[in-house]
């Protein structure tokens, strides 16, 4: 009896990177899930392993592994979204820079949820926001930096790592979100410029009074329901365009 031809999948889907609140950082591992433990469509890792084992730019290939995951499984490039939180936000956006890069096709859409834009930490918004955000600190922002980029060659401003001096032509449709109490609420908003300099599609919703890591609060503030159902919103928009 013939085997059945395989089937390339039609849906939609999303690698996607956070980080979760630890003592200390933390990076993603580079196992995408077996497609049986995760909902289909879907390339998730968690934040497992201390930065100081492995510096920049592992999690930038680990999610370039994810992306190549997914394509293997017959996924087409405009089906998949480059999404995360934090420092995953940053990797949202480096993804697709990556890839351009390399004359490669791009995820369809991005979304970037409070992305770390400007590793000199150079944005007044970090000082002013620090009594307000619970989350992080510039000391905090420096104890990660000094975790993440361990090259002493790496100088921070490298548009390779600070995406404010980034080159963004030819990005996906990309969104940004970001608590406007938090200290990266600067980098987020400048993002926001950037993208509108380079001719992104792009939109920007501020979180009013959101801090760093406003969307843990998920299912509990019905303004972080509503920013949730716009980011679907915008994949649903974009993908398969």
């Amino acid at each position: 009896m013939s085997k059945a031809p395989a089937r390339t999948p039609t849906g939609r889907c999303c690698t996607s990177t956070s980080a979760a609140r630890s003592p200390r950082p933390c990076t993603p591992t580079a196992r995408p899930p077996a497609p049986s433990r995760k909902p289909p469509g879907s390339a998730h890792w968690s934040w497992t392993s201390g930065w100081p084992e492995h510096p920049y730019p592992a999690q930038l290939d680990d999610a370039e592994t994810a992306y190549r995951w997914l394509l293997a499984q017959g996924y087409q490039p405009q089906n998949i979204g480059s999404t995360g939180h934090s420092i995953g936000g940053t990797l949202a956006i480096m993804l697709p820079l990556r890839l351009l890069a390399n004359g490669e096709p791009t995820p369809g859409a991005i979304v970037s949820i409070s992305p770390w834009t400007d590793l000199t930490i150079a944005n007044p918004k970090v000082d002013e926001n620090e009594e307000n955000d619970k989350m992080l600190s510039r000391n905090t922002l420096e104890l990660f930096r000094g975790a993440w980029l361990q090259d002493p060659a790496l100088d921070f401003a490298d548009p390779k790592i600070s995406l404010v001096n980034a080159d963004l032509t030819g990005l996906p449709p990309t969104v940004v979100h970001y608590g406007e109490y938090e200290t990266l609420a600067g980098d987020g908003a400048e993002l926001g410029h950037r993208l509108t300099e380079f001719k992104v599609t792009s939109a920007v919703h501020p979180m009013p009074e959101g801090q760093h890591s406003f969307i843990l609060a998920a299912g509990r503030v019905p303004e972080v329901d509503q920013a949730i159902a716009q980011m679907g919103q915008w994949l649903r928009l974009h993908l398969g365009a």
